[in-house]
């Protein structure tokens, strides 16, 4: 899937807030029956179709409303890892504000659902087993997490919570606004990868970057359009489940409950978006805690079959050149790519270098990309 220009490439590298996504352990005196408030079973749904997925290897099922199911039986320890992937991110929100979109992920934990609010909703699940967390990009929307196969009802109840709507919490997004308003003020300038990307492509609304311009009272409103949206047409996205449950048996739970969601017969589309960044090289220098250099390339290649898997040897004769070019200067490299599809197709090289680097060392990358696309040794490339 796509994302935004060095989002995926450079969060690798750079974001030191990633965090873990563990089941928390069933808490004594909370018991299954205080998600009593959640949605529940409805008219059981046939399977229309049940094929094999060539790609992961698991089994797709096809439910009479539509609604998709992927199904990977692995060993996992009894624990369901799912992901429901609908069609639909902050590309499809009118009016977007740089950076607006970026903040979008954060608009469950700052709704209603099912009398709760988002967090206590969350908290809810997690102390019954289960963990969910959101993530809004520039054309899909992720709802993921893990949950004991013993609790699979518990997933499908939650997600049937979040597809039955959320409702922006007034109070909880004026707090949210305030905090982030300050948060943004405090690391104004401390994220390498947001000042790569207002460098190479200023003028681009569909950022994955929070700004602090991009955050407005009617930011969570958009959010809640956007989600109902996509709750409407839950036929329009795919749920993935890996675990060691029997396949019958999750195959049987499923069916309880996949018809209460909400579809429709709707054609996906991609908003058509300009993504136009800087041409030639650009030099930027900013005083930092720390000696570093980061080194951002980035050209449009078709993504063919063929040039999918050049670009990935391509990143791998470049990691090794440059790492040679620097093992004896105390300078540790890394480096990272993507290749994109959306808004177009896009290769992107991302490389950080630390330790005693300069700027004229910074720009000799330009010279072992030069080297690297005059003189492949075949040697290295069978290596």
């Amino acid at each position: 899937s796509r994302k935004n220009i060095f989002t995926g490439i450079a969060s690798a590298l750079l974001d030191v807030s990633s965090q873990t996504d563990t089941v928390a352990k069933t808490t004594s005196g909370i018991m299954l029956s205080d998600t009593l408030v959640l949605p529940g079973m409805g008219v059981k749904q046939k399977v229309k179709s049940s094929r094999k997925d060539p790609f992961s290897g698991g089994v797709v099922w096809t439910f009479a409303n539509g609604f998709k199911v992927i199904y990977k039986k692995m060993p996992t320890g009894r624990t369901l890892y799912y992901s429901l992937s609908l069609n639909g991110g902050y590309a499809n929100v009118d009016d977007l504000c740089r950076g607006e979109g970026a903040y979008m992920s954060d608009f469950i934990d700052n709704s209603w659902i099912c009398g709760m609010r988002g967090r206590e909703f969350k908290d809810l699940l997690q102390l019954s087993g289960m963990t969910l967390k959101s993530r809004v990009n520039l054309h899909n929307t992720m709802i993921s997490g893990q949950v004991k196969d013993r609790n699979a009802g518990l997933m499908m109840k939650g997600l049937l919570a979040l597809a039955e709507g959320c409702k922006v919490d007034t109070a909880s997004v004026k707090y949210y606004v305030e905090s982030e308003k300050l948060c943004q003020l405090v690391h104004k300038g401390k994220d390498v990868r947001a000042a790569l990307d207002s460098l190479m492509c200023p003028g681009y609304r569909y950022t994955s970057f929070k700004t602090e311009d991009g955050l407005r009272t009617s930011t969570f409103d958009k959010a809640e359009s956007l989600f109902e949206n996509l709750a409407s047409k839950m036929n329009d996205g795919i749920l993935v489940i890996v675990g060691d449950m029997s396949e019958n048996e999750l195959k049987k739970l499923l069916q309880m409950y996949v018809g209460e969601f909400r579809v429709k017969s709707v054609a996906s589309r991609r908003p058509s978006l300009q993504y136009r960044p800087m041409s030639s090289w650009m030099e930027y220098s900013v005083v930092g805690y720390r000696n570093a250099a980061v080194v951002a390339m980035s050209g449009m290649v078709p993504m063919t079959a063929s040039n999918h898997f050049a670009a990935e040897i391509a990143a791998m004769m470049m990691e090794r050149k440059v790492k040679e070019r620097f093992a004896e200067r105390n300078i540790a490299v890394r480096l990272a790519y993507a290749r994109d599809i959306y808004p177009d197709e896009r290769f992107s090289i991302f490389v950080m270098m630390e330790g005693d680097c300069s700027q004229e060392e910074a720009a000799e990358i330009k010279k072992v990309l030069g080297e690297c696309s005059r003189d492949l040794d075949e040697r290295l490339i069978q290596a």
